[in-house]
């Protein structure tokens, strides 16, 4: 029987060469093993790889380029407030990073720099455009604020409002607050000032800057102790600076109000 093969032509040097064939007939291929691709590669459709990858450039994927350089850089290539980056858990998305710098996190953010309780150094810091630091919470428990502390809700006239800082608050006029609990309506409740003075049970009592005591009294006089013999004290009719200054924008507010209009 004459002996028949299956020749191809090898595409290096145009030789003929035979096609490796098993007992069936039907031609036997070998696995394929690329080791270096030259050259640019398009894929049509999907790709798994079951190994891990490496780049030796940068990453784009679907306009967002991923570079390597200099760590992990993701550019979105646009000003907006997307996401750039979503860690997702379980379906959710734990913690995201937007291209216009913030962030929001879902869960607990825990910041232990490993140093002893004695270290001061910063913890967390919190920089504007002016300062590198307004805000800073030190390894050592302690934290600074440029700023006034207002421990409150959404209102800073509301209910229960606490501030804290140098001129913390102005109200009801600038009176430059250090410490101020603010009541029902933007009321003062308790409030020391910068000048030492201070005023408590909402404008009924307190110190002048001087160190004077005054009060209301029962009946609704108000007084400061003037002097003391034998443990007995002498009271004086007194306005405070807060009810006069109260009384002084009131005047001017309906001063304003009376004004006639301008033709």
């Amino acid at each position: 029987m004459t002996e028949a093969r299956l020749l191809a032509t090898n595409p290096e040097n145009s030789s003929l060469v035979p096609v490796a064939c098993n007992a069936q007939g039907q031609i036997l291929i070998a696995d394929v093993e690329i080791r270096d691709i030259s050259n640019d590669v398009n894929l049509g459709g999907d790709l798994t790889v079951t190994g891990s990858g490496s780049f030796a450039g940068n990453v784009d994927i679907g306009g967002t380029r991923i570079y390597g350089s200099w760590g992990l850089q993701i550019d979105s290539g646009t000003a907006d407030s997307g996401t750039a980056i979503d860690i997702v858990n379980n379906g959710a998305s734990t913690a995201i990073v937007h291209q216009d710098g913030s962030a929001e996190f879902f869960g607990q953010v825990y910041v232990n720099r490993g140093l002893p309780s004695s270290n001061t150094s910063a913890a967390i810091e919190i920089g504007n455009s002016s300062s590198s630091s307004v805000i800073r919470l030190g390894n050592n428990g302690s934290s600074s604020f440029s700023g006034a502390l207002n421990v409150s809700n959404d209102n800073p006239n509301s209910s229960n409002n606490i501030w804290l800082g140098l001129g913390a608050h102005g109200t009801p006029t600038a009176f430059n607050y250090d410490f101020v609990t603010i009541g029902a309506g933007g009321k003062v409740i308790a409030g020391i000032r910068q000048d030492g003075s201070c005023i408590f049970a909402a404008g009924k009592a307190g110190f002048t800057a001087e160190g004077y005591l005054w009060c209301t009294t029962e009946r609704g006089d108000t007084v400061y102790l003037q002097a003391t013999s034998n443990g007995m004290g002498s009271w004086a009719a007194y306005t405070p600076e807060v009810r006069g200054d109260l009384i002084k924008d009131k005047l001017e507010e309906w001063s304003e109000k009376d004004e006639p209009a301008e033709s």
